[in-house]
This record gives structure tokens, C-alpha cells and sequence, in this order.
């Protein structure tokens, strides 16, 4: 049986406020500066759609939010907390989307009306401007998905999920072009080792104030809390902002970016936490980043004349692959078929150091080691140098490759093993059949639009075998399909021989 849907009021300011007052405020601020239509002449439209903050000499379009008491319109990062901390209004709403933060709870806070309100206006300004709008369908909630069972070590009950329970699926709110962080962080969620993770206390933080990890871990709490209304990722931006300088303002940044930092992080904070640094060798690291994420390169210097081979090995925690051109048949390329380009002996132009012979060497990759979570990179965004009549004389422009790319439910990295042997059948066939070379599919970033700089995020996720796209706090079910027809940008995927409970 379905829960009945309780209605939202976001927090008890918040409806003290609507108590007190109309909605007529937070209307006026939906269609005039979230999403403005043609209602308004055009003069009004372009002027809204160039807003700055008020307050005197910033000229910031970053973060804007409106103040729900005053609409005046204020940047985030510094004059909507002063504008607060004078005048006690307490209620703001984000210009992007529509949010209400509320200064009292420190978060940005979700009501229903609100949220209605905020929808229908959309999809007025949408029709006014001649786009079409269709809501995203929301998740139901079922009183069977939570089992209370009772401990074996107390007599406290304890919530277990059911396997095909929807608790988790929670959408995130976009603080202005932050859905390059959502997106990876969905995936996080959602990978069972990784949610596993952060659900059982390892972290032992030693850090004040400032740690990713803690941050990540309460979001994680918070994302299988029970709760259905999306989430404020507030505190974590500004902390990715302070802490990964690179990624912070009002820009798209590439969600690849993003997930190299939010490891780097984990690493950070893990190493400050434990009792003995053991950073020095990534293979004995025992933070998150090295434990889940890593596995080895074996990359083999060959000599064809001497039949000489050095080996070096090096960590990986993805593996970025160039899109390969497919010339012999009319089927798009394939991830397998990326692979194979990425792992294919490499021609060098230098001399082998035991026989002294030039141009005979070639370099290959292969796969040592394979790491319980596999993130594989589609390099889409490209950057060409092009020649102008500019005083410098080139310019740069972002291009974006958007090839279709066929990829798999289950992907077999066998043959792409360092100790894979082709000509050897026993043994490649022994390989073959092993769980531990095989990954199953568990998340897709997609990127929609023309360029690096311009577009936006989505994910797709799978949790109990079900597959939803989620665009920030929008959660829609989707079938298989439809994620593996999707462009791809990044793809994750899990070792099959792990499991879960």
C-alpha cells in the first residue's frame, strides 16, 4: 500500500510565515525573476534576464536570490547575509530555480504550495516562450519499504530496507550551475560499496571544521533518511569552493573535474584523520579514494629488434578514454572498442636502452590491478586553436564531440588484463570466466549541450535493479534502454564479484 502524501511545509518558519502572510510575494517573485515570460514587455524581460545584485557597486550575478519579505535581489556569497543580518528577513529565494532558503535552519527548505506554485509558473513562462515543459514524475513511497526488525545485540528495532525499496532516491538542488557536483555525487549514492561507505561510521574525523568527509557522510544519511524532498548541497559547495578553488563561481565546470577533487578530498581528510600517515604508497593507503576507486597500470616498454620488455606501474582512479573513429562498419563505436584503443601498442620515437636500436620500441597499457568501482571518462570536450586576424593571432574554441557511443550493461575488461594471454586458449579461457574481470553497470553522467562551458548535467542511476534519471531535483524512472541509448560522458560500474548486503 502507498503512503498517503504528507503534505510538505518545509519547516515550522516557513509555515509560521505562510501563517502570517500570503503567497502572492513568492508568485510575484516566481514569474517576474525565476522564470520570467513574455507577460512582461520586452524592455522588463531583458532587463530580468541581466539582473545583478542590488547592493550598491557589486555588479555579481553569481548566486542571486531574491529576499521573500522585500524582493530585493542580492548575491549570496555576501550582501543577501548582510541584507539578513540588518534587517532580520529571514527567507530568501534562489533566482536559478526557485528555492527558499531559510536563514533560520541554515539550509534551503521545501514546501509543497511552493513547489506548485513554482511548477505552474514554469510552465507558463515555458509556453509563453514558446518551449514545450513536461514535469519530471515524481517517486512514490510505500509504507512497505521500511521493515522494523530487532537487533541480536539490542532491543532496539532497527529500519532495514527492503530490496525494492525506492528510499534514497532523492533529487538535489542546483545553487546555480552546480549540477556538475550533483550528478557525481548521485553516483556516489548510489554505489552500494560507496554508500556502504559512508552509512557505517569508518570516518573517524580529527579535523575541526572543514572536512569533506563529514559533509559527504551527513548527506549520505540524510539521502536514506526517509525523507523524499530534495536536498540543499549549500555547505558542501562553499566547501569545494574554498577548498578546490578551480571549480568555484557561477560557471559550468566539468563534472570530471569534480570527481578528481572529491577524491582527492577523501584522500585529504582521511590521511589528516588516521593515527599514521600511509600516503606515501598508494597501494597501502587504506582511505576510500585508494580502497574503492584505484587499481594499477602495467604499462611495458618493448623492443621489437631485442624482444626486450621494462615494465613500470603506476595507480589509476578512472581511466580517460579518446572517442575512436569507426571507419568499417556503420555501427557507432563501442566502450570495448575505446579500450582496445587506449590498451593497443603505442609506436616510439626513442632508442631501446639494451640494444641500442632506434625506432623498434612501442609502449603498451594494460590492467594490472581492477578497482572495485571502475569510472570510465568519454573525452568529449575538445579545445582547438584556430587562427584569426586577432593581434595574437589564433583563439581557442570548445568544441564538443558528441558521437554516439555504444556501451554495455555488463562490461569484461579479460582481454585488457596484464596477464591475459591471446595465444594461450586454457588460460584465456580460464580468464574468461572470471567474475572478478567482469563490472556491472551502475551509473551514467550525461552532458546536454554544444560545449564544456554551456549545457548541463543529468545521471542516471540503478538501485535494486530499477533505473532513474535524475536532473537535480527532478527523479523520473526510466527503463534500461533508455540509459544505454543515452550519449554518455561518464560511465561507472561495479565489480560483479563484489557483494552487498
Amino acid at each position: 500500500m502507498m503512503c498517503e502524501r504528507q503534505v510538505n511545509s518545509g519547516c515550522d518558519h516557513l509555515k509560521k510565515y505562510k501563517d502570517e502572510n500570503e503567497t502572492s510575494i513568492f508568485e510575484d517573485i516566481a514569474g517576474n525573476f525565476v522564470y520570467p515570460h513574455m507577460k512582461q514587455n520586452f524592455y522588463e524581460l531583458m532587463k530580468t534576464m541581466t539582473m545583478r545584485c542590488n547592493a550598491e557597486k557589486c555588479t555579481s550575478i553569481c548566486l542571486l536570490h531574491t529576499c521573500l519579505f522585500c524582493t530585493t535581489v542580492l548575491c549570496y556569497e555576501t550582501h543577501l547575509r548582510q541584507h539578513v543580518q540588518t534587517t532580520g528577513h529571514k527567507f530568501a529565494i534562489d533566482n536559478s530555480y526557485g528555492n527558499v532558503y531559510c536563514f533560520l535552519c541554515n539550509n534551503y527548505v521545501y514546501d509543497d504550495e511552493f513547489l506548485t506554485i513554482v511548477d505552474s509558473v514554469k510552465q507558463f513562462s515555458c509556453s509563453s516562450l514558446g518551449f514545450s515543459y513536461t514535469p519530471l514524475t515524481d517517486i512514490p513511497l510505500y509504507k512497505s519499504d521500511i521493515n522494523l526488525v530487532v537487533s541480536t545485540d539490542t532491543s532496539e528495532p532497527i529500519i532495514r530496507l527492503k530490496p525494492t525499496s525506492y528510499i534514497g532516491i532523492r533529487g538535489l538542488v542546483n545553487h546555480g550551475k552546480t549540477c556538475f557536483m550533483n550528478v557525481v555525487l548521485q553516483a556516489f549514492a548510489h554505489v552500494p560499496l560507496i554508500r556502504n561507505y559512508f552509512l557505517s561510521t569508518i570516518h573517524k574525523c580529527k579535523l575541526k571544521q572543514n572536512c569533506f568527509l563529514c559533509k559527504i557522510e551527513n548527506l549520505f544519511t540524510e539521502f536514506y533518511s526517509g525523507k523524499v524532498e530534495p536536498m540543499g548541497l549549500g555547505d558542501i559547495v562553499e566547501l569545494v569552493w574554498k577548498r578546490a578553488e578551480h571549480l568555484s563561481g557561477d560557471v559550468q565546470h566539468d563534472t570530471h573535474e569534480f570527481f578528481i577533487a572529491a577524491l582527492n578530498l577523501f584522500h585529504e581528510d582521511s590521511i589528516y584523520s588516521m593515527k599514521e600517515s600511509n600516503n606515501s604508497d598508494p597501494l597501502n593507503c587504506t582511505c576510500v579514494s585508494h580502497k574503492i576507486f584505484m587499481g594499477q597500470l602495467q604499462s611495458n616498454l618493448v623492443c621489437k629488434e631485442c624482444n626486450n620488455i621494462s615494465s613500470t606501474y603506476d595507480p589509476f582512479w578512472d581511466i580517460s578514454l579518446e572517442i575512436c573513429r569507426q571507419v568499417e562498419t556503420l555501427l557507432p563505436p563501442s566502450v570495448e572498442e575505446c579500450l582496445e584503443q587506449y590498451t593497443q601498442p603505442e609506436p616510439l620515437d626513442i632508442n631501446c636502452n639494451n640494444c641500442n636500436s632506434k625506432g623498434s620500441m612501442s609502449k603498451q597499457m594494460t590492467f594490472l590491478r581492477l578497482p572495485h568501482i571502475l569510472f570510465l571518462h568519454l573525452k568529449r570536450f575538445k579545445t582547438i586553436k584556430k587562427k584569426t586576424n586577432k593581434k595574437s593571432g589564433y583563439c581557442f574554441i570548445h568544441k564538443k564531440i558528441s558521437t554516439k557511443i555504444i556501451f554495455p550493461h555488463i562490461l569484461d575488461l579479460t582481454k585488457f588484463r596484464s596477464d591475459y594471454n591471446s595465444e594461450d586458449e586454457g588460460i584465456a579461457s580460464y580468464e574468461l570466466n572470471l567474475d572478478d574481470n567482469r563490472y556491472e553497470l551502475c551509473s551514467v553522467i550525461n552532458h546536454v549541450g554544444p560545449a564544456l562551458d554551456v549545457g548541463h548535467y543529468t545521471t542516471f542511476i540503478s538501485q535494486h535493479g530499477r533505473w532513474f534519471l535524475c536532473d537535480d531535483t527532478k527523479i523520473k524512472p526510466v527503463s534500461l534502454s533508455d540509459v544505454l541509448n543515452s550519449e554518455a560522458y561518464m560511465l561507472v560500474y561495479e565489480k560483479k564479484a563484489l557483494e552487498y548486503s
